[in-house]
């Protein structure tokens, strides 16, 4: 049996979508969340220098974070995999907006 206190990652990821729109507003080309419906949502965002997708899914409460840089063509992937909590899961899409504010705030 599922336990509904496990499927979080979904309606996370949107309430941080939302927390974050201004800043998206500010530095990205574009940006957008994307709820599949079926349990898996996604934010897609494009900067002069990024294209970022963060990825989070309700089974196993799993959240990736991929990061292309458009001029090297390089990929990271700085979370990746299932996260353990809530709290964890927020603290990784914390940490990802301090790298993403820092980067852009350097570009301006």
């Amino acid at each position: 049996m599922i336990n509904m206190d496990d499927l979080y990652a979904v309606e996370t990821l949107k309430a941080w979508y939302q927390d974050q729109l201004r800043v998206f507003q500010e530095y990205c080309i574009s940006y957008e969340f994307n709820n599949s419906g079926h349990g898996s949502a996604s934010v897609e965002l494009e900067t002069n220098k990024y294209l970022i997708e963060v990825s989070a899914w309700n089974q196993a409460s799993c959240l990736d974070i991929q990061i292309i840089d458009i001029e090297s063509e390089e990929c990271k992937f700085p979370t990746v995999g299932d996260c353990k909590t809530k709290i964890i899961f927020k603290k990784h899409l914390e940490s990802f907006v301090e790298w993403f504010k820092s980067e852009n705030i350097n570009e301006a």
